[in-house]
């Protein structure tokens, strides 16, 4: 279906349109989830072209596509490419709509899932944190998002001796 649709968009608005990047980003994810990851990669750099060349390298729509294509490299396990998208994500969210915006939760879990591949606990357990932190405001605590949170938290402080949470830490 979305295939048909990218047909009819291309037909009416040419290659380079936004629409044409909105099916292209959707495409991808779909692929991402049947796990074919390469095409999925492929779809969604394009996607991004797209949406950058249109809206400009700073505009909040980016941020989907950054952190579906962070999500994609993570998958093939290529870290920095993750980080690198994942990063981008999180500083264009966080210039448009601050530090405890809940647009930011999934950017900031996926961290936290690249950082625990990477066996770095501390720095996974510092963005696992402020995505519980944004889910429990913005959600409450007995949201599903926020109940996933803590239980990826709870994974992470398995790996970090007692005397290395950090004191600050409310799962400490």
């Amino acid at each position: 279906m979305l295939t048909k649709a990218l047909k009819i968009h291309k037909k009416y608005y040419g290659e380079d349109h936004p629409d044409i990047g909105n099916t292209l980003s959707h495409l991808g994810n779909a692929l991402y989830n049947l796990n074919d990851l390469e095409n999925a990669q492929q779809l969604l750099l394009r996607a991004l072209q797209i949406n950058k060349d249109f809206f400009g390298e700073k505009h909040p729509l980016l941020c989907p596509i950054l952190t579906d294509l962070g999500n994609c490299f993570l998958a093939l396990e290529n870290h920095s490419q993750a980080e690198n998208y994942l990063l981008s994500a999180l500083t264009l969210n966080e210039s448009f709509y601050g530090k405890n915006h809940l647009s930011a939760r999934l950017t900031l879990t996926s961290l936290g899932d690249l950082y625990y591949q990477m066996k770095e606990f501390e720095k996974a357990l510092d963005y696992q944190s402020r995505a519980y932190q944004i889910s429990e405001v913005n959600l409450g605590e007995s949201h599903k998002h926020t109940i996933e949170a803590i239980n990826e938290i709870i994974k992470i402080t398995e790996h970090i001796p007692p005397t290395e949470v950090r004191s600050e830490n409310k799962f400490a």
